[in-house]
């Protein structure tokens, strides 16, 4: 048996009793701070669509966990695109190697080795050199993101883009294919979902679309990729991104548009298809198409085992959420009563669940 009691402490600030332990929530419609025993959360939502965003702070002091993310090989930034890589053997140039080659190789060593700065000033003057340019303008965004030379990575990744020269980062015959063959970085799609790839042109769109939102440049993150998707729409990750931030902004007509077409025969195997099955659920709902909503809820919750039990929550608001939009309380109250069970403090679900209860009560 599931217990949970929310206690009314004052205007927007309620004391959470559940097995789990007790917790503590302040809020404002759309705006909650709760702290409990999974540590203090800020979440912000839309209220009435569905759309919500949820993110942990507070935890270990900044010195510790910089120390921690230095020792783990983790750059910690606020707005880190990439992962760190693990120290590889890198091949040495050999005697016929021209003069910017040799210096992009002592930049490779800077760059594996954590010195980022040293790395970046390695690449930078080479993006001017015919035989380095392509593959300095990759590693020296890459190296320059971690610097926090934010406006400056963009500017690299935006002419790498548009670059018509060979080889391009990657390619056969490109120095990073030759230095760095090996090496991996991540780069986050969502909030939800990360993309691990090698160093080649393929990180680009994300990486660039990441250094965007951080510095609150939405509009241009999504004018990259709707130019980008147009070419390449068989990469079904630009639609993800793409669908992330129509929704962050708020922009549904888009929203729906662009996965009328591009969520065709998608399955939920993972945490990318169900998540973009969460955001073609928001842009039905928003339509009023409430069957079709529901349909693709039921598709996405069918498969949950093993998956980011942060974005199973999002789809069970989602879901509940959908349900009171319809006018199917009884359902809508059953949702919100499993959510409020499983996590009492996720976003306003408490509220929601009382709010149905009282109203179905009077």
């Amino acid at each position: 048996m599931e217990f949970h009691r929310r206690v009314h402490i004052a205007p927007g600030v309620y004391l959470n009793l559940s097995k789990q332990g007790v917790g503590l929530s302040v809020g404002i419609k759309g705006v909650h701070y709760s702290i409990g025993q999974t540590g203090q959360h800020v979440s912000v939502g839309i209220p009435g669509t569905g759309v919500y965003f949820r993110k942990k702070i507070g935890g270990k002091k900044p010195k510790q966990a910089q120390s921690e993310a230095a020792a783990s090989g983790v750059v910690s930034h606020r707005h880190a695109p990439v992962e760190a890589p693990a120290p590889l053997a890198i091949p040495k140039p050999g005697i016929t190697a021209s003069t910017s080659e040799k210096k992009f190789y002592q930049g490779t060593l800077a760059y594996q080795q954590g010195d980022y700065q040293q790395a970046h000033d390695y690449f930078r003057p080479l993006i001017d050199q015919e035989d380095t340019a392509n593959d300095a303008l990759l590693m020296g965004s890459l190296s320059g993101s971690y610097t926090n030379q934010y406006d400056e990575a963009i500017d690299m990744l935006t002419v790498l883009l548009s670059s018509d020269q060979s080889p391009l980062p990657g390619e056969p015959g490109s120095l990073v294919l030759k230095y760095l063959p090996e090496t991996t970085i991540k780069v986050p799609l969502t909030q939800f979902s990360m993309l691990e790839r090698p160093l080649d042109m393929s990180i680009v769109p994300f990486v660039l679309a990441d250094l965007l939102r951080a510095q609150n440049r939405i509009d241009e993150a999504i004018d990259v990729l709707v130019d980008l998707y147009a070419e390449m729409q068989h990469f079904s990750l630009l639609a993800l991104v793409l669908a992330d931030l129509y929704t962050f902004e708020s922009r549904y007509d888009d929203l729906y548009e662009l996965l009328s077409t591009s969520v065709q025969g998608l399955q939920n195997e993972d945490d990318p298809s169900m998540e973009m099955l969460y955001y073609w659920a928001v842009a039905l709902t928003v339509k009023e198409m409430y069957d079709a909503a529901a349909e693709v809820y039921k598709q996405a919750l069918a498969k949950t085992s093993g998956r980011n039990p942060e974005l199973v929550k999002l789809l069970e608001y989602g879901r509940a959420d959908l349900y009171e939009r319809w006018g199917k309380t009884a359902d809508a109250s059953r949702y919100f009563a499993k959510l409020l069970a499983a996590d009492p403090t996720f976003y306003d679900v408490a509220g929601r669940a009382e709010a149905l209860k009282t109203g179905s009560s009077q």
